[in-house]
This record gives C-alpha cells, structure tokens and sequence, in this order.
C-alpha cells in the first residue's frame, strides 16, 4: 500500500492568491476526480479559484486502472462491510471497484499530507458547493487550533488535538437548520450518525491515523465516521449548520458502467435489492468479477494485462 501510495498521479492547478486560510495551517486543499466527469473538475478548478485556493486533483485510482493485484491488496476482505451495510439496510452487501477507487483517492490524500508535513488538509469530492462564508467558516474552525480544548457551544474553534472535522453534508441545509445557532459539534465515538465524505478536514494527526488504519474495508464515509469501523478516528467534529454540500448539478453522459466488484476470500452472497442477478455475474479474474451486459472484453484486457495504472513512474 505504501508502494502504491507513494505513486499516486495528482495535478497541481491554481495558485494561493488569498492567504486567510494558508496562514492559519492549511497547507493544502485535495479534490478527488475521476478522468470521465472532466465537466466536474472544470467546475472545482473554478471554485478553487474563487476561494484562492491552489488545489491538488487526485487523478490516480480510477476504477478501470486497479489491476487484480492492487484490488487484492487493498480491500482483501469484505465482511465488516457486508455486515454493516445489512445492519444500515443498504443497497447490496458488496463493495463496488468504484467505491474502492474513490477510498483510494482519499487516502492518497493523506499520504501526500503526511509526506509533506501539512498541519491541516481539506478534502473534498469533486462535487462539492462552497458558498460565499465557506472561507470564513473554515477560518473560524482554524483559528482557534491551537491548545487542547474542549470546545463550548459558544466556540467554533477546533482544538488542537482534533483528527477530523465535516464540514460538508449530503444535503443542502434547510432554512430552519440555517436559523440555528452556529456550533462545533464534537461526536461520540460511539454516537450512531452517519457524516458524508464530501468535504472535511484533515489534521496530521487525523492523516496518520487514517493511513494506520489501512487496508480500509469499505467506502470512504465509513471508514471515516461509522461507529464500528476501526479506522474512524476518535476526535471527529461537526461544524453546523453545514458549510458546504453537492452542487446537484448532475454529470456528463458517459458510457453506462459494468458493475465491478472485489472477490474477497471471504465474499458472502450478496443481500440487497440492487445485487446483480447471478446468471450476468461472473469472474473475469482471480480478486475481480463483474456483473452486467456491458463490452466485457477491454475490461477484461484491462485486469489481466495491465501493471498498477494511475500510479506515477
């Protein structure tokens, strides 16, 4: 992992041209894209600029690039998330290559952070909306990391020993949840809410964590907020209401995707109502089967044939 890590493609575009957030520890701002939604990243490349922002895309790991050998190293078993997404009432108990590829990117993130001695990081997928007070909401929370603490409601000052802080949310806040006071949540390890992977803070210590805690064993927002997950770190923060969320503004047309999926040696049947029917399942290799009507043969070319793609030489 650390190989593969360590060789992760990412565009530097943009420059800082407003220093607020850098001066207070930001050193760097991570968007993860995928090659086929170039309309997204055009539109993240201009949100950047608006906020002053230089930003590094996270252009390594797209699915059709993980080789059956990284799939096998990255995601060798299935069953912590087969069983919480039975326990979460989800779609099917089996991870998706897509969702492998986008807990990659993430993680690459905090390798790149940890390699280069970031104080802070944010992170974000390559669909989320920063309104006008994002800047200052982000200042707000960065400010104040600087002892210890632990923050009162009238505080939106992250301590210093923070790992993680969402500040992005699935869903746009509803007119009531912006008439609340404003307020920095600290959650219970344990607490039994569920926070999205969209947009949030990262500290060094919370990047150390995460990348301790690999190989990660199911999506991204699990592993960085479910109760149960290991790798979730323990001092997680929300900054409410919500300072950013999706754009909702939809994607490009591509080419309808063949569902992929990791076999894991411990892959169950899957449970679900948008499981693949069995008879357009099949193994096209070792760590990798895939369901669907799709052109099954480059992809198949594609696992067996290629070397790690994605990766810098």
């Amino acid at each position: 992992e650390d190989a593969l890590l360590k060789r992760t493609e990412m565009v530097t575009y943009g420059v800082n041209t407003d220093a607020t957030l850098p001066s207070l520890g930001l050193d760097g701002f991570y968007v993860t894209t995928y090659a086929k939604l170039k309309e997204r990243r055009g539109r993240m490349e201009a949100r950047a600029d608006k906020l002053g922002l230089q930003v590094r895309f996270v252009t390594g790991w797209d699915r059709e690039l993980l080789t059956d050998e990284v799939v096998a190293c990255v995601y060798p078993s299935n069953a912590l998330f087969a069983r919480t997404a039975r326990a979460m009432n989800f779609k099917l108990t089996w991870m998706r290559i897509g969702e492998i590829s986008l807990n990659m990117k993430h993680a690459a993130a905090y390798y790149d952070a940890v390699a280069r001695g970031h104080r802070h990081i944010l992170v974000c997928e390559d669909d989320a909306f920063f309104p006008d007070n994002f800047t200052t909401v982000v200042a707000e929370l960065l400010g104040g990391a600087r002892a210890p603490a632990s923050p009162s409601l009238a505080s939106l000052a992250l301590p210093s020993d923070y790992h993680v802080c969402f500040v992005c949310n699935y869903a746009r806040p509803t007119a009531d949840e912006l008439s609340r006071p404003q307020r920095l949540h600290r959650i219970n390890p344990r607490e039994r809410v569920m926070h999205g992977a969209c947009g949030y803070l990262v500290s060094q210590a919370g990047a150390r964590w995460l990348l301790a805690h690999m190989p990660y064993q199911g999506p991204a927002d699990l592993q960085l907020a479910h109760w149960d997950y290991p790798s979730a770190p323990p001092n997680r923060y929300t900054r409410e209401p919500w300072p950013s969320w999706p754009d909702k503004l939809g994607s490009q047309q591509t080419q309808k995707l063949v569902a992929m999926f990791p076999r894991t040696a411990d892959l169950q049947p899957c449970w679900g109502k948008a499981c693949p029917p069995p008879e357009l399942t099949r193994n096209v290799s070792e760590h990798i089967l895939v369901a669907g009507r799709g052109p099954l043969r480059p992809l198949v070319q594609s696992v067996r044939r290629r070397s790690p793609a994605g990766l810098a030489r």
